[in-house]
């Protein structure tokens, strides 16, 4: 019977949420290696730039609490695709932004739509998802946003050197087919029902807070936010401070740079 179990294909439904968690990361990615020096281009210092990368990973945090509540409020699937629409629409409007305030905005409202379509894809997954395929399910979301992840980057550097503002519109229209294969594939889709009478009501916070093994997970991932957090910090700084070197200190290298970073140099006349 387990065997039987294994071998069942995963539903289509949620093979289309592994596919756009695929293609988000890899549009996370594209704008990942452009960004600073994107930032560094309307004449801010290092501090400022830095700001802006962190500004998306900032709302994110804030607006956690306000996107659980819009889910369980408005649904998981308006919420799901609300959300890739935000992001799309902000990182079409960053790379056409004409000043750093208002590239600091457009960051700010991509990280409150990010919020919002992975709250909601996590509770879409575990509503659409059989209960004996779930870690099947959670096993193969996780691969494709972290392969995603990986590819992204490389794609992105490559973008950067057609222009600064080119990763942004390619990541906008990557989110828009996302959004619409999602929307498509999930119409008419039918989720799992929720709380009902012969289940336990779900936990409050301060009720889950007295549980040791919420507090482990917690902090699990409160500690794994703040080392990515702190990798991308430091990598931030790097490619800013790089950027700021005399052309002498760089020479011959020049032709192993990232084009993100040749696209700065060249941008800034040095």
């Amino acid at each position: 019977m387990r065997t039987a179990r294994r071998s069942q294909p995963i539903p289509g439904e949620i093979r289309v949420l592994v596919a756009a968690a695929f293609v988000i990361a890899i549009g996370f990615g594209l704008v990942s290696p452009v960004l600073p020096a994107y930032a560094r281009s309307f004449d801010v210092g290092v501090a400022a730039a830095s700001v802006v990368v962190s500004a998306f990973a900032f709302f994110r945090l804030v607006f956690a609490p306000a996107g659980g509540a819009l889910v369980s409020k408005l649904g998981e699937r308006p919420i799901y695709l609300a959300g890739l629409v935000i992001v799309s629409a902000s990182s079409l409007a960053t790379a056409f932004a004409q000043s750093y305030w208002q590239l600091l905005v457009f960051r700010g409202l991509g990280g409150i739509g990010s919020t919002m379509f992975t709250v909601s894809a996590m509770a879409l997954l575990v509503r659409l998802a059989p209960p004996h395929m779930r870690g099947r399910v959670s096993s193969a979301y996780a691969s494709a946003f972290l392969i995603g992840g990986m590819v992204g980057p490389v794609v992105g550097g490559l973008l950067g050197s057609l222009g600064l503002r080119v990763p942004f519109v390619a990541y906008s229209v990557a989110l828009i087919i996302a959004a619409a294969s999602v929307a498509s594939r999930l119409r008419g889709s039918t989720l799992r029902p929720g709380v009902s009478s012969h289940q336990v009501p779900p936990l409050r916070l301060s009720q889950a807070w007295r549980v040791p093994a919420y507090r482990a997970v917690l902090f699990r991932r409160l500690r794994m936010g703040g080392l990515t957090l702190a990798c991308g910090w430091r990598s931030c700084r790097s490619l800013l401070t790089w950027s700021t070197r005399p052309p002498g200190l760089r020479g011959w290298r020049s032709r192993w740079l990232p084009p993100a970073r040749r696209s700065l140099c060249k941008l800034r006349g040095k």
